[in-house]
């Protein structure tokens, strides 16, 4: 029960963040990653360690994160995630894009994680553009499309 309710302060976070974030794309994605720069960005293999952040930034700010949603009992438990994902664009330091998300379960960080393989495949193979991969993550990573 306790873990639901620190799950539940989470999503109330996130959803409160992007109803104060009425620009949210402009926010969250990275300004030098655009449709005409994704060969020599996000579809060259290994791109994003260039970019990653060190964890002497993030784990500051999870530590700040697990801490005013009162999970800091479990803090192994949970990803300092990017919003919109390093790998289809999204910003790499920008706090507004890096958010808790719980590990494991259907809308964990490993479930998450496959829909972000195939959203930057699916770029990089041209059958989807940048700006609808980075919009299906503002609006909910659930609602990417199934591209194969």
């Amino acid at each position: 029960m306790e873990r639901l309710i620190k799950f539940l302060m989470i999503a109330i976070v996130a959803v409160w963040t992007l109803v104060l974030g009425m620009n949210v794309k402009a926010q969250v994605v990275n300004p030098d990653v655009h449709q005409s720069n994704i060969n020599q960005t996000i579809c060259v293999p290994g791109w994003t360690a260039t970019i990653r952040p060190p964890a002497t930034y993030t784990n500051k700010i999870k530590r700040a994160l697990v801490n005013e949603t009162a999970a800091a009992d479990v803090m192994e438990d949970y990803e300092l995630d990017h919003v919109v994902p390093l790998a289809v664009g999204g910003h790499p330091t920008d706090p507004r894009n890096l958010h808790l998300q719980l590990w494991d379960g259907p809308d964990g960080a490993h479930a998450k994680d496959i829909v972000e393989v195939r959203m930057k495949k699916a770029v990089c193979d041209h059958k989807i553009t940048l700006a609808k991969a980075q919009a299906c993550f503002i609006t909910g990573w659930q609602t990417c499309p199934q591209i194969r």
